[in-house]
C-alpha cells in the first residue's frame, strides 16, 4: 500500500498471491479478466504485475510487494480504498470487457484551460470555440455557419454559392469568370465593367444605358426606332446627328441645322430677278406672261440665278442642298 502520488492524503494498493502452485499463463490471463473488484492482473516474470489484456503494467517494487511467476495481482485504486461503492461513479482509463459504462462520462469535464493532446478523432454533435480552429482539411455533411471566414487559397463548392443580403466582392482587377467557356466580367479601372477575353453579351431582353457606343458597325435585325423628334430648321449639334420629325421623316444635322435627307421642294415667289441662294435644283412653275423669256439656272457653285423679261417670275421651285 502506498500514498497516491497526485493526492498524498489518499491511498492505493496492490494485492498479490504467493506460494502454492503457479498457474499457467493462459489461466492467469483468464482469471485477470474475471476479477471485478479492482483491476485484475497477473505476474509472469516475478517482478512486474500486468493488467488484463495488458491494459496496465506496474513494478511490484513500487508497492513493496513480492511474489513469483504464475501468480495473480490486483491493483486497488484510490476509489476502491476510499469506499467508492458504485462502478458507475468513476471513469476507467482502460477498457474493461463487457463494461463499456466504466469508460463513459455522465457529466461535463472542466479541463481548467488545459489541452487534449494526441486525440485520434473527436466525434461530437456541436462545437463552440472562442478562438481559432486550425486544420488541414475539413469535410462537412451539413452546414458551416459563422460570422466571417478567411481563406488563403481556393474555396470549391459542388453546388451554388448564395448571399442573402450581401455582395459578391472581388479585388485587384478580378471579377467573375466561367472557367469552362473563358468568359465573365471584371473591372480594371474605376469606369468600366469589362468582358473577360472580349466575349460578347447575349440576351433576349434589353440592353439599356445612358448612351450606347459602337466602335465598329451597328447592326439591327429588324428596324431602328427613333423615339424623340426634331424640327426641320431648328439648330442642332454636332453635325451628323440623325433624327426624325413628327411625321417620321428622317432628318440630319447639317451645318448646325436640322434638315431633311435629300431635301424638300421649296416654292419661292419672285418679283425681281437675280441671285436666289444655294440650291441644287430650280424650275419655273408659273410665268407672268407666257410670251416672255424666263429661266432659272443652277451654276457650278450651286448658286441659283433667275431672269425674266418684261414681267416677273411668279414661282420658282427650289430644292435645298
Amino acid at each position: 500500500m502506498v500514498r497516491n502520488a497526485q493526492n498524498p492524503e489518499l491511498l492505493q494498493a496492490m494485492v498479490v498471491s504467493s506460494g502454492g502452485t503457479p498457474y499457467p499463463v493462459k489461466a492467469l490471463i483468464q482469471m485477470a479478466k474475471d476479477i471485478t473488484t479492482g483491476l485484475g492482473g497477473y505476474i509472469q516474470d516475478g517482478k512486474t504485475a500486468t493488467g488484463a489484456l495488458r491494459s496496465w503494467s506496474v513494478a511490484l517494487s513500487n508497492y513493496g510487494a513480492k511474489s513469483g511467476n504464475g501468480h495473480i495481482a490486483v491493483l486497488l485504486s484510490t476509489d476502491e480504498l476510499s469506499g467508492a461503492a458504485e462502478d458507475t461513479d468513476r471513469l476507467y482509463r482502460f477498457q474493461v470487457n463487457g463494461r463499456p459504462d466504466l469508460n463513459k462520462m455522465h457529466t461535463a469535464i472542466d479541463m481548467g484551460s488545459n489541452n487534449l493532446n494526441n486525440v485520434g478523432a473527436v466525434n461530437a454533435q456541436t462545437g463552440n470555440f472562442s478562438g481559432n480552429v486550425n486544420g488541414v482539411n475539413g469535410t462537412f455533411s451539413g452546414q458551416v455557419k459563422g460570422n466571417s471566414g478567411n481563406f488563403d487559397v481556393n474555396v470549391t463548392a459542388g453546388g451554388d454559392i448564395r448571399s442573402n443580403n450581401g455582395w459578391l466582392i472581388t479585388r485587384n482587377s478580378k471579377g467573375w469568370l466561367n472557367e469552362t467557356h473563358g468568359g465573365g466580367f471584371y473591372m480594371s479601372d474605376g469606369s468600366w465593367v469589362r468582358s473577360v477575353n472580349n466575349k460578347g453579351i447575349y440576351t433576349g431582353g434589353q440592353v439599356k444605358g445612358g448612351t450606347v457606343r459602337a466602335d465598329g458597325r451597328l447592326y439591327t435585325g429588324e428596324y431602328l426606332q427613333l423615339e424623340r423628334t426634331a424640327v426641320a430648321g431648328a439648330s442642332c449639334s454636332p453635325n451628323g446627328l440623325v433624327g426624325r420629325d413628327n411625321t417620321g421623316a428622317i432628318l440630319s444635322c447639317q451645318s448646325g441645322t436640322w434638315g431633311t435627307i435629300g431635301g424638300k421642294l421649296k416654292v419661292t415667289q419672285l418679283s425681281t430677278t437675280g441671285y436666289l441662294g444655294q440650291f441644287d435644283f430650280c424650275a419655273i412653275a408659273r410665268m407672268g406672261n407666257a410670251e416672255d423669256a424666263h429661266y432659272c439656272q443652277v451654276v457650278e457653285s450651286q448658286q441659283v440665278h433667275a431672269n425674266g423679261t418684261n414681267t416677273s417670275i411668279r414661282q420658282v421651285v427650289l430644292r435645298r442642298v
